[in-house]
């Protein structure tokens, strides 16, 4: 049986300070039109670097390589939409001591859609979490910018 709901994850269009609680807007709906009040949304919330950061500046990668522990699994959301469908995740900052760029990722799918391999139909967002430290002229080096291969200042 093919899929009959749709869900979309949406993140904030600004990116978040270090302390700043993340949001994710969901809207579930019925490929018939309905909202999918009463769904619920099982998923997980994932911390990854961002080393790209500015994608005006390919090649060059942002934050302190040393650091360790970037990359890890957060909380785990269950979440029932309201009668329109909607709903929102959230979750405190728990990378408040990063001196790099983030993203946090949610992955989630309703519970109990499935597809018509037998996969759940699993979705994702994410949202950038960004760190600026020091005046323009010292940011390169205060923020962790590797510059790229032969780039001669």
């Amino acid at each position: 049986m093919p899929e009959r709901m749709a869900l979309n994850l949406t993140a904030q269009k600004t990116p978040l300070a270090p302390a700043d609680e993340v949001k994710f807007s969901v809207v579930g709906y019925y490929l018939y039109g309905a909202p999918a009040n009463g769904n619920t949304l099982q998923g997980q919330l994932f911390l990854r670097p961002l080393r790209d950061a500015v994608a005006a500046l390919p090649g060059f990668q942002f934050g302190n390589i040393a650091e360790e522990n970037l990359s890890r699994s957060l909380d785990e959301v269950q979440l029932t939409l309201d009668k329109g469908g909607r709903g929102e995740v959230s979750a405190a900052s728990q990378w408040q001591e990063a001196h790099s760029p983030l993203q946090v990722i949610l992955q989630a799918s309703p519970a109990g859609v499935w597809r018509s391999s037998g996969h759940s139909s699993r979705r994702a967002a994410d949202l950038a979490c960004r760190y600026v430290t020091g005046n323009s002229s010292t940011v390169h080096r205060q923020s962790g910018i590797r510059l790229p291969y032969g780039y001669h200042r």
